[in-house]
């Protein structure tokens, strides 16, 4: 095995089990890192299930079993608030969804343990799999990647052909990628463009591999402006903003002001050679128009429809699915706070807000350990892009989106591996 495999609570293994576990554990490594390249790209999926699922659901089973090889279990940390927290969210979920029927009961059930999977098996599966700095490095390049194809294909949609990506519908004006809808390529990107602004500028990798993310770079920007989502591109210039602020690269920022602008203009200069219709995308931003709501008209819609139901019934709500339940107004909770109180109560709502908190806990721990400039830039990173997230969150029901919480697991995977690389140096004093 790694040495720098955390080995707490565990024995040491005999020469002939531990070539079998250290090749199960590199086999469950390179099934996540796939599992980061797929995860923003939606449509390879066989029906409800994503190749990404499959991957990182392989890595799981194959960390269990050197896990049991090893004897015993290490204790992860950093994730005792968030595995309560969630825990109470699914109970929440639960008794919330009592009074469905068996059909809803059972989509409430699968949507709160989906829930629960997310937040806790799958972040302690990234403890397990990346316990090194560089191993996180590797996870968020493949991550990153996978961004910048999704932003290709957005390009492409754009220059050649929207229905050129199969299993996507092509949308007037807006670019989809690989996602199946602009606001998901939006969100994706916004959520991966300050890791691979740190990627693209940082002294982590070698000139050869920066370049290659600095191509990523421009195409998860391309890619983002073509998907004309409002709270993507917002999300993404608060993140981008927060990770100049926590790595100090005031003059990096200017010059990647300026790169924005360039990109901005090129992609004009595209929508005018393709002669896009963006006629649908002002009417889409409108917040009226002819008597027809637009985006931001329905998303107030849909917070009234919900602080109605909360007014009436503040402790229990309707029930949850994957994809957030549907309000009165036919559309779902555009808001990660209200609408977990909408659809699991109180309970529910203060989960949330719980498990907010505890990653902003972890977010400061993790700068604390950050003492070399390459770790606090990658650091900031993956702090812009949970900020990224959690502002898209208050704009649309992203609670169950993998492609946001890919951020958190990261950063959590981080703060363990700096945890352990500090105990090593304090052990040798």
């Amino acid at each position: 095995m790694d040495a720098d495999i955390p080995s707490a609570g565990v024995g040491p293994a005999n020469d002939s089990s531990s070539g079998g576990i250290e090749l199960l554990f590199r086999i469950a490594r390179n099934l996540y890192y796939l599992g980061c390249l797929t995860l923003p790209l939606l449509v390879v999926r066989a029906g409800g299930v994503t190749a990404s699922d499959v991957l990182f659901a392989l890595a799981l089973v194959l960390t269990v079993a050197a896990l049991l090889g090893r004897g015993s279990l290490p204790r992860p940390h950093g994730l005792g608030t968030i595995v309560i927290a969630s825990a109470a969210y699914t109970v929440a979920a639960l008794v919330s969804s009592l009074s469905l029927s068996v059909d809803g009961l059972m989509g409430s059930a699968f949507a709160a343990i989906k829930f629960f999977y997310l937040t806790v098996v799958w972040f302690a599966l990234g403890i397990l799999v990346l316990p090194s700095f560089k191993h996180v490095v590797a996870a968020v390049s493949f991550w990153t990647i996978g961004c910048a194809v999704s932003g290709l294909g957005g390009l492409a949609q754009t220059l050649i052909d929207p229905a050129i990506i199969p299993l996507t519908e092509s949308m007037v004006g807006r670019a989809v990628g690989f996602t199946g809808h602009p606001n998901d390529l939006g969100a994706s990107l916004a959520i991966a463009l300050a890791p691979s602004l740190a990627l693209a500028t940082g002294g982590v990798l070698s000139r050869l591999n920066r370049v290659m993310t600095s191509v990523c770079l421009t195409l998860v920007i391309a890619g983002l402006i073509l998907s004309a989502s409002a709270s993507g591109i917002i999300s993404a210039v608060f993140s981008a903003g927060l990770w100049i602020f926590l790595t100090g690269r005031m003059r990096l920022g200017l010059v990647l002001a300026g790169l924005g602008v360039a990109v901005l203009i090129a992609v004009g200069v595209i929508i005018e050679t393709a002669d896009v219709d963006l006629s649908a995308v002002a009417d889409l931003y409108a917040l009226s128009d002819g008597g027809k709501v637009g985006t931001f008209g329905e998303r107030v819609d849909t917070y009234r429809a919900a602080w109605s139901s909360i007014s009436e019934q503040p402790l229990l709500g309707v029930g949850t699915v994957a994809g957030g339940w549907i309000t009165s107004v036919g559309f779902a909770t555009h808001n990660v706070i209200l609408g977990a109180w909408y659809e699991t109560g109180l309970l529910g709502m203060l989960s949330i807000v719980a498990i907010v908190a505890a990653i902003a806990v972890l977010s400061r721990e993790t700068l604390k350990l950050s003492d070399e400039r390459e770790i606090r830039n990658l650091a900031g990173a993956l702090i812009g892009a949970e900020t990224a997230f959690l502002i898209y969150s208050l704009t649309a029901p992203g609670l169950y989106q993998r492609y946001g919480w890919i951020s958190v697991a990261l950063l959590i995977a981080m703060y363990n591996s700096l945890r352990t690389r500090r105990f090593n140096r304090l052990s040798q004093i």
